[in-house]
């Protein structure tokens, strides 16, 4: 009877070990890698984004704040934000309600900004990368900038592996980028996309621990903020910090243009099935792309 249970507790510790053998253990660049490739299978995103600076010059302070609700959606491509921006100026505090809609249109992406009630639009280049897919499996080549936390950190409830490190503008730009630029559009004192290229600036990346997916992005642009109004001399003080949080995957819905948006920039309000036409031509197109790269 002694033999058999020593053979049963060697079993059992034999099962565990090969249990905790088999999972792979948390490491910077593990982790990117693998947020990488979650990434790749993720149809849309939600969340929000903070966005707080500050400067001061000779007694006087100006301020922006910016709280946004963030949506995403792979395909088609879209994006849509809304919420306040606070601007304090000389004592006195202003508030306007921004939101920007960007959706797929003709094989390129149609923008439309509002700020209180008066809309405007643009176009810009189809993102290849929609999701981040490949920032991440760059950050991981460079893993060895980012330290992993001893500790779980919380976000939404959840247990989060935190990394601290640094990240290059140009990576930046990729992370956060897009999203940073259509709320700035250079019409606040945050750094423009020129002056974060070539920067390196203190990042912390939470992925949540379940899911191995992005929870929330920090970044300090305190220094960059300093180097930009160096020049007024040393009463000058700046500081800025962005954070994105992402709160839901795979759950936003189709993002579309209100009508009110459309005729607002004097685009004609899409007509009942106009869509699901625009749906098929596009798959159509893009079938037809396929065929053609197979040698079809």
């Amino acid at each position: 009877m002694k033999k058999k249970w020593i053979s049963v507790l060697l079993s059992i510790v034999l099962v565990l070990s090969l249990a905790a053998g088999c999972g792979k253990k948390a490491t910077p660049e593990n982790l990117l890698e693998d947020v990488g490739k979650n990434l790749a299978k993720v149809e849309s995103a939600s969340g929000d984004m903070t966005i707080s600076s500050t400067v001061s010059l000779n007694g006087e302070t100006v301020g922006t704040g910016m709280e946004l609700s963030l949506e995403i959606t792979a395909d088609p491509q879209a994006t849509h934000m809304s919420g306040p921006v606070t601007m304090m100026m000389s004592g006195e505090e202003y508030q306007v309600d921004v939101e920007f809609y960007a959706v797929e249109k003709d094989g390129e992406i149609a923008t439309y900004s509002g700020m209180s009630g008066a809309w405007s639009r643009g176009t810009q280049e189809m993102s290849e990368d929609v999701m981040n897919t490949g920032t991440y499996e760059k950050l991981a080549e460079s893993a060895d900038s980012f330290k992993l936390s001893e500790d779980l950190a919380e976000v939404n409830g959840q247990e989060c592996f935190e990394l601290k490190g640094n990240v290059e503008g140009e990576l930046l730009e990729d992370l956060v980028g897009e999203e940073l630029m259509a709320a700035n559009d250079g019409k606040t004192n945050l750094p423009t996309e020129d002056q974060i290229e070539g920067a390196s600036l203190p990042c912390t990346i939470l992925i949540y621990r379940d899911t191995i997916l992005p929870a929330k992005i920090s970044i300090d642009m305190d220094d960059i903020m300093q180097e930009t109004y160096a020049s007024f001399g040393d009463s000058a003080e700046a500081e800025c910090s962005v954070e994105i949080t992402y709160s839901e995957y795979n759950k936003t819905e189709e993002i579309r243009v209100p009508d009110q948006v459309l005729n607002a920039v004097g685009e004609p309000a899409k007509a009942e099935g106009d869509d699901d036409k625009e749906k098929e031509q596009e798959q159509s197109a893009k079938k037809s792309d396929t065929k053609a790269a197979a040698g079809l």
